[in-house]
């Protein structure tokens, strides 16, 4: 799930409306420094020979300025394999423009479907945004050990960028998706005094983990529920790039509604990246 090499591969099926978003995504693959590949997707039908009929044709109606950019072609079959392959390979992130922020059942878009059944993180990108440099990236930390990962590689990216890390803990009802043993830990506390603490111990933890990658970093914490306040401090602290761990459904209302992480791509005005831990 490494996020910090690899190049932005953007997600097209070669027609006009779909390459018009080339040029952003291009622009955003420079601001977090790395390269862009096209994965082209063609019909089933195609045979090999047809495919590479197909990519000629894109890359003969690409700007003069994305005419060398790695173009690969393939099948619905082939589509799935060739993300794994390109993760095991060399990593890198999926890029997809936002095409609706409106209300669905979890899974029911494609990025939710790629997020949870891939390896590959995805970068979404809200229509219409202006690129620029990366200076202000927000991790909303959950706690859950299982996303400590994903912090390091996202303190590892605010090096490479120099920027600035903000972490935000927003304390509220939604369930959060714990190993066996913190469940067991949170389990054998008295009293809510004594989970609160815990919970503030966990996130200075955080904050000392991601200071030590070199890292200036701006913690916060925040009451209510949880995708509203992460859209609301984005907006406040005009943060550039949001990165989120999703864990999937954990309740009747992300299953309705969609999971925070669902939410926040979902209305957010700035980039989100997003992989499934």
């Amino acid at each position: 799930m490494p996020f910090t090499r690899g190049p932005l591969r953007f997600l097209t099926d070669g027609s006009p409306k779909s390459l018009a978003a080339l040029a952003q995504v291009h622009a955003y693959a420079g601001a977090l420094g790395r390269g862009t590949t096209l994965i082209l997707r063609v019909p089933r039908t195609d045979q090999p020979t047809m495919i590479e009929k197909r990519v000629a044709m894109v890359r003969k109606y690409l700007a003069p300025e994305f005419a060398d950019l790695p173009i690969i072609g393939v099948r619905p079959a082939e589509f799935r394999p060739a993300l794994r392959q390109a993760a095991a390979d060399e990593g890198g992130i999926v890029a997809l423009v936002r095409r609706s922020s409106g209300f669905g059942l979890a899974g029911s878009s494609e990025y939710e479907r790629l997020l949870f059944d891939e390896p590959l993180p995805l970068l979404l990108i809200p229509p219409g945004s202006s690129v620029a440099p990366i200076r202000r990236v927000l991790f909303p930390a959950d706690l859950a050990t299982r996303s400590e990962i994903l912090l390091d590689q996202t303190a590892a990216l605010c090096a490479q960028l120099g920027a600035e890390l903000h972490l935000l803990h927003v304390y509220g009802s939604e369930p959060v998706v714990r190993s066996a043993a913190e469940q067991a830990e949170r389990s054998a506390l008295k009293s809510p005094y004594e989970l609160l603490a815990r919970d503030q111990a966990a996130f200075r933890a955080l904050h000392e983990r991601a200071t030590a990658a070199g890292v200036t970093v701006v913690a916060g914490t925040a009451e209510g529920i949880a995708h509203t306040q992460i859209l609301a401090y984005a907006e406040k602290l005009s943060i550039d790039l949001i990165v989120m761990a999703s864990h999937g459904p954990r309740s009747t209302g992300d299953i309705i509604g969609g999971t925070t992480t669902a939410r926040v791509i979902r209305a957010s005005r700035v980039l989100v990246l997003a992989a499934f831990v």
